[in-house]
């Protein structure tokens, strides 16, 4: 009796033992973290914009000690308002997918020549004094380290994700 009673009693602590380890790692695969760590491909950029006559003057620099890096940049705005992007550079593209491209690699302190971002039909009514705070434009930029087809021409992969999480 004694014996058919211990092995009963292991018998269910060996099943709550499973069903704790099932729960605890159910909890540990839920929990969520707070904070962050920066990502870095080996190169980076940063935007500089000003503004003036209802146009955003847009240049991308390479920050030092950063490896060649392609750079394209985009806009955003509320529906009302048409964005016209043009450069008196040749460096600068459309690339017909939202972005405008710049055709040559920058590194180490490089700047890109502006884009300039105009922000047209505005709509205000006659007489009315227009606000450009209410026409809050966003530009991003994006960056991508150069690659090398087989014959040395470089490129930039718009589509690559590194290894170091980028």
């Amino acid at each position: 009796m004694k014996k058919s009673y211990f092995l009963s009693v292991l018998a269910v602590i060996l099943i709550l033992f499973t069903v704790i380890n099932s729960a605890f790692a159910y909890f540990t695969a839920s929990v969520s973290a707070v904070g962050g760590k920066k990502v870095t491909l080996g190169g980076s950029s940063e935007i500089v914009e000003k503004f003036a006559n209802w146009t955003k003057k847009v240049t991308i620099t390479a920050k030092k000690d950063s490896e060649l890096v392609y750079v394209r940049v985009t806009a955003f705005c509320g529906s009302a308002v048409k964005l016209e992007y043009s450069s008196e550079s040749d460096k600068w593209f459309d690339g017909n997918d939202g972005y405008w491209y710049y055709s040559e690699p920058i590194k180490d302190g490089e700047s890109t020549e502006e884009l300039l971002i105009k922000i047209n039909d505005v709509p205000v009514k006659p007489g009315e004094d227009v606000n450009f705070e209410e026409y809050n434009v966003a530009v991003i930029q994006e960056y991508t380290p150069v690659r090398y087809h087989e014959d040395g021409t470089p490129y930039g992969d718009w589509n690559d994700v590194s290894e170091n999480g980028g």
